[in-house]
């Protein structure tokens, strides 16, 4: 595409903007009209020169640029690069004045503030707005003629494409350099076919002007209902459109028109694909607030049989509340295990509850024991390390794109049912003891790799493989089985600490005193702060697989702590 040979920047500039371009008609040529596709090839064809400056300025942030400070590395004449721009109509001088003067130095608008008689003070913002107020034209320095500036054209066709090679709403046009530094080691794996990123091109449309646009909670809802916002991946609009109805609800609420909420979280419920465990509760408290609390308490009936561990805990407060106002029974939900209790004092603040974490491990490290500080990232770490294999088996339409970190399904009951037997191999191997093993031996070849869930900076393998050992097959099970269906969300309110085995200590300022020697999950509670739902459903879960698991309630010291092995 050129001669002399390029310079080894502008080599790789061209050859991202050409996979971009490529990988994009791939995934959505048939979305794109007649004249968008001459377009691109008109792109495609371009001079060397001039494909490196249209790819390099399509990656800033969209703005005229001035031909003057224009820098381009390995662009040998940036002016024919700039013409041969135009005579593919990619680029043109159209920038309108109040822009250009916008971009100029604050000295050049004082001068031509002075000429005309107005006033110089005061900020740039605003002596350009006296400017623009005036009216006789503006006598700006040749700097801010037409002809010294450039604006580039379809923009919005190049991010829709990148949008079709990533799945992704916003992509990242640095990726491939990220990937060439080695900041980041990409997995290689074999692209897989699966459908388009829109059924049609009126469904594309629809979408951008979704993605584009602040909505109110009646577009989001009349979005939802048409499933306008539906996509793969990172395209999907859906989880924003209604949080959008959520949050209007809850500001309705606020501001006093429970009514009003109501009628939102019905129809996020009824028409938006919003799930009512999601929303039950808040559903019920408005009701209640309209007046209507035995409607409220319908509604909790009707939830507490779909709803996740967590969202039932809520379900069932608001729910024996509204039926004992109501001289109503509510059916008792079996109760959740409680974990061990240990009251410790340490020397800290009660002015930076984050601190408590970090002054613990301390305090154990005193007495030589160590303890990681991650609450679910050494989990999702082990996950990731014990499936990464499943991660980018040839499912179809799982891995359509490069420079994913697992597949489009990861985190869905549909990744299981779709690799049974691979899912399944590695579950039993765990259940045979040979966890430690599998970890050990994935380390060593997935290490710094962009894993899904993974989070090197969490723990090391050693570190990894001694949890895996510590909890044994059941208590890794335990763990491991929500973050394979629902995904790293799945892992939050897992324990903050993970206190590795090591010699049996005791603690002098803490009740009960004596440490135990195996592997103990801790979740570490400040004076002010109790259990989350999230925390008490994983500690039932972690209790009821026989896994050492304590709540550690620490006070600051008020005395000088010592500890004695």
């Amino acid at each position: 595409m050129g001669s002399p040979p390029p310079a080894p920047s502008a080599s790789l500039a061209a050859e991202d903007f050409e996979q971009l371009l490529t990988r994009g008609l791939q995934r959505g040529q048939a979305l794109l009209s007649a004249g968008e596709a001459q377009i691109v090839r008109r792109m495609q064809v371009l001079p060397f020169a001039a494909f490196v400056t249209y790819a390099r300025l399509t990656a800033r942030v969209p703005q005229p640029f001035e031909l003057d400070r224009l820098q381009l590395p390995g662009v040998d004449d940036p002016c024919a690069a700039v013409e041969a721009l135009k005579a593919s109509e990619l680029a043109d001088h159209l920038v309108p004045w109040r822009v250009r003067a916008a971009h100029l130095p604050r000295d050049a608008l004082v001068g031509a503030a002075r000429t005309l008689g107005v006033a110089t003070s005061g900020r740039k913002a605003e002596l350009l707005q006296r400017l623009l107020d005036h009216p006789e034209p503006v006598p700006l320095p040749r700097a801010a003629s037409a002809h010294q500036w450039l604006r580039l054209r379809h923009r919005s066709l190049v991010q829709r494409l990148a949008r079709f090679a990533s799945l992704e709403a916003h992509p990242d046009r640095s990726t491939p350099v990220i990937a060439r530094l080695g900041i980041v080691r990409w997995p290689t794996y074999t692209l897989t076919d699966g459908p388009g990123p829109h059924a049609d091109r009126r469904q594309l449309l629809c979408w951008e002007e979704l993605c584009s646009s602040e909505l109110s909670a009646e577009e989001a809802l009349t979005a939802l209902a048409a499933g306008r916002g539906a996509a793969p991946a990172g395209l999907d609009l859906r989880r924003r459109l209604r949080r959008a109805v959520r949050g209007a609800a809850r500001e309705l609420e606020r501001d006093g028109h429970p009514k009003a909420a109501v009628e939102l979280y019905r129809r996020l419920v009824d028409g938006g694909g919003e799930r009512l465990g999601r929303v039950a509760f808040r559903w019920a408290r408005a009701e209640e607030a309209a007046g209507a609390p035995e409607r409220g308490l319908a509604v909790l009936q009707r939830a507490r049989a779909h709803a996740d561990p967590v969202e039932r805990l809520a379900i069932a407060r608001t729910g024996k509340r509204l039926a004992r106002s109501l001289r109503r029974s509510w059916p008792p939900d079996p109760p959740l295990r409680a974990a061990p209790a240990r009251h410790l004092r340490l020397p800290i603040s009660q002015e930076s509850p984050e601190g408590i974490e970090q002054a613990t491990c301390s305090a154990l490290a005193a007495v030589g024991r160590r303890a990681v500080h991650g609450e679910g990232r050494p989990w999702s770490t082990l996950f990731a390390l014990l499936f990464a294999d499943t991660y980018f088996l040839p499912v179809p339409g799982a891995l359509p794109v490069p420079y994913l970190s697992g597949p489009l399904d990861l985190g869905t009951p549909a990744f299981r049912r779709r690799r049974a037997k691979a899912v399944g191999d590695v579950l039993e191997r765990i259940r045979a003891g040979r966890a430690p093993a599998l970890v050990r031996s994935a380390h060593a070849r997935w290490q710094g790799t962009a894993l899904a869930g993974a989070r090197w900076h969490a723990a090391d393998g050693p570190t990894l493989e001694a949890l895996a050992l510590g909890l044994g097959p059941r208590g890794l099970l335990t763990i491991l089985e929500p973050i394979l269906d629902h995904g790293r969300r799945a892992a939050a309110g897992l324990p903050d600490l993970a206190i590795l085995p090591g010699p049996s200590v005791r603690l002098d300022d803490a009740v009960p005193g004596t440490l135990p020697e195996g592997l103990l999950l801790a979740e570490v509670k400040g004076p002010t702060d109790s259990l989350r739902d999230a925390q008490r459903v994983w500690l039932d879960r972690l209790v009821g697989a026989g896994v050492a698991a304590e709540v550690w309630h620490v006070k600051p010291a008020t005395r000088p702590r010592s500890f004695a092995v």
